[in-house]
């Protein structure tokens, strides 16, 4: 299969309802296909096209995927409600289908967008309350350890 960007313009497939999907244990292969899934369905229900690589294999795949097709729509601000909708489905659906890991999986997805300067600051009003607090959850305990860790520095005459 070629590796250069591809042009999807074809109809886009609809995903399957997600509560039949999760009856089954899903691969991260799976879940990141499934994603690209309502990517895909939002583009296309806005008219816009879809930069596609080969599947995604992982949920680190499918973020490349996700910022090479949206990051223009956040510098610029256009589509802002396809964007918010789209932010939404995909936060549920992460949050559906990776239990446990739902914070490392935003992270994951979304690290591109949240920690780079502007224009990029326009993504994070985009993202769904949840989302939201995951994020400052993380960067909590992130700050949390930091300071432990220049305690221990500092206990250490360092």
């Amino acid at each position: 299969m070629e590796n250069e960007s591809k042009q999807t313009s074809e109809i886009w497939e609809e995903p399957p309802p997600l509560d039949e999907w999760l009856k089954s244990e899903r691969t991260e292969k799976e879940q990141a296909e499934y994603a690209f899934l309502i990517l895909k369905k939002h583009f296309a229900l806005n008219g816009l096209t879809v930069k596609e690589r080969d599947k995604p294999f992982s949920w680190n795949s499918f973020s490349w995927d996700l910022y090479l097709n949206i990051d223009s729509l956040v510098s610029d601000r256009s589509h802002h409600v396809m964007l918010e909708n789209l932010l939404a489905e995909l936060v549920d659906f992460c949050e559906s289908a990776t239990g446990d890991y739902f914070a490392y999986t935003l992270k994951v997805l979304f690290e591109k967008f949240i920690s780079q300067n502007p224009p990029r600051r326009n993504f994070k009003p985009l993202l769904p309350r949840k989302a939201l607090v995951v994020y400052d959850e993380i960067n909590q305990m992130l700050d949390d350890d930091h300071e432990r860790y220049l305690e221990i520095l500092d206990q250490q005459g360092y």
